[in-house]
């Protein structure tokens, strides 16, 4: 492409194709924004432009021209000639970058819009610029663990989505034994399965032990699919209920000890023997395991061909009652920091999406244990 002396019209680049949460805003979607939608929607060719363009290598002045709903071109630096004769929406100091991916959010409808529905939380996620949200297969009722309850999701999310949205499905006890209900899983779209590997919390999500994991992962690998998993097993031998007359319940480290390291140790020791199907030659060859919000610096080390995610808030926000937001697995001492940032510098293979769910928010009480309800780190 000709370039003029002071700018020039760089090609596409792939990870364009997300930029500008604006760019959301358009037809599919202008019936649900009731009119406010981008003043640009008539056009079909126009251009957007900044002060502070992200592209590779550098932020600077750049234009982003649209052409039909998808980004054409990229003109850097002194864009005035290119922009002639179209319309502009000049953005001034504001920042137009690639949109952000987040593989792990909550939206739970249908059944539990009131925790965080389809449009409030696609709304919140183009308001941060996250531009394509994964949708996990639990805290909506019912869950996605068939065809049928997917097609519920889909139906609940018709006219409401402001972002892109996927869905992962879920592997549970009762589908897991059951090819020909996860493959209808599969077939109808769903990205890879999701499973706890403890109690979830949500009465139609049933826990799954390592025996429908295998049996899951054989399914999973003719799809080429991934299965994410929540690991943590509390062991049969260990006793840790909380003697509430010796531990104060607003206390965060009570709530650290409520689910000790151990818990994702044996659930690591139980994946590790099943990825041994997973290898050359076994039944679910080539079968990949992503374990979530891996928080045990000590069983981390262990796991060099697991890719996991976590997000981690240091424990200085945790002071007691000062700081309202607990995870699950609970966020651990300060020695895991620098090994988990080291680790995940070395995996290269791994990434890192934002944990949504298991952020909890208190109210009155502000006790740890009790008294607290989902809420949405889109948000923050």
């Amino acid at each position: 492409m000709a370039a003029s002396a002071k700018g020039r019209l760089v090609p596409v680049l792939a990870v364009a194709a997300a930029l500008a949460a604006v760019l959301l805003y358009r037809a599919p979607f202008s019936k649900s924004l009731g009119g406010e939608g981008c003043s640009l929607l008539p056009h079909d060719h126009f251009w957007i432009a900044s002060d502070r363009v992200v592209t590779l290598g550098r932020v600077g002045p750049a234009a982003v021209e649209v052409k039909g709903g998808l980004i054409n071109a990229i003109a850097v630096g002194d864009y005035r000639s290119f922009v002639l004769r179209r319309p502009l929406l000049d953005y001034g100091d504001a920042v137009i970058m690639p949109g952000l991916i987040d593989v792990h959010a909550h939206l739970d409808e249908p059944g539990r819009a009131e925790w965080e529905g389809f449009s409030n939380g696609t709304r919140a996620a183009a308001a941060g610029g996250i531009t394509t949200l994964v949708d996990m297969p639990l805290n909506s009722f019912p869950s996605t663990v068939s065809e049928e309850t997917l097609k519920l999701k889909l139906e609940a999310a018709r006219d409401k989505l402001y972002v892109d949205v996927g869905f992962w499905g879920g592997l549970v006890p009762e589908n897991a034994f059951n090819p020909s209900a996860l493959e209808g899983l599969l077939k109808a779209g769903v990205l890879g399965l999701k499973s706890f590997m403890c109690p979830s919390g949500i009465n139609d999500f049933p826990m799954t032990n390592s025996t429908h994991i295998e049996e899951g992962l054989v399914t999973l690998a003719k799809y080429k699919r991934s299965l994410l998993i929540h690991a943590e097993r509390i062991p049969e031998a260990e006793d840790h209920d909380l003697q509430e007359d010796e531990l104060d319940p607003r206390s965060y480290m009570t709530y650290l000890k409520s689910r000790p390291p151990s818990w994702e140790e044996a659930a690591i020791r139980d994946l590790q023997r099943a990825m041994k199907d997973t290898e050359l030659g076994g039944r679910s060859e080539g079968a990949h395991i992503h374990i979530v919000h891996l928080s045990d610096a000590k069983t981390s080390l262990e796991l060099m061909k697991v890719e996991w995610h976590h997000m981690k808030f240091a424990m200085p926000l945790f002071h007691d009652l000062s700081e309202p937001m607990v995870s699950t697995p609970r966020n651990k001492i300060h020695i895991n920091e620098w090994r988990e940032y080291v680790q995940l510098l070395l995996w290269t293979r791994s990434y890192i999406c934002q944990f949504i769910s298991s952020y909890f928010f208190f109210f009155q009480s502000k006790v740890f244990l009790v008294g607290f309800t989902y809420y949405n780190s889109l948000c923050l």
